[in-house]
């Protein structure tokens, strides 16, 4: 199985401590982990960056999402995985929950598309 994980690139250490426990543990689990962290970002406009994220988003087998909150780039690759009409997973657990007042509707939605996308 192949999982590509959304994460944010501009987050706490607290978040990416948590996000890296996260791949550790499910990498355990005899599948294949990609992530946004695995791209180049020196690209000058992004352009190859986002072609290779899409690229592995539609190889992947599921898509699980790590989202501060803020991060504008998550919600692009998750516009990606939308567009393949992938499985999502939202990562909970390993770091603070989102306060209220970051993304409210869009978190409403993703906990939505998990349901459908897993058939919940």
């Amino acid at each position: 199985m192949k999982i590509y994980v959304i994460c944010p690139y501009n987050c706490s250490e607290e978040w990416k401590n948590g996000i890296n426990k996260y791949i550790n543990t499910i990498k355990k689990k005899n599948v294949t982990v990609t992530s946004s962290w695995n791209y180049d970002k020196k690209d000058i406009t992004g352009y190859d960056t986002y072609l290779q994220k899409n690229k592995a988003i539609k190889k992947a087998d599921k898509i699980h999402i790590a989202w501060d909150g803020k991060d504008k780039e998550c919600l692009f690759e998750l516009g990606m995985a939308f567009t393949y009409n992938k499985n999502i997973s939202l990562i909970t657990g390993y770091f603070p929950k989102i306060p209220p007042e970051h993304g409210k509707n869009i978190i409403k939605t993703l906990y939505c598309w998990e349901a459908i996308s897993n058939n919940y």
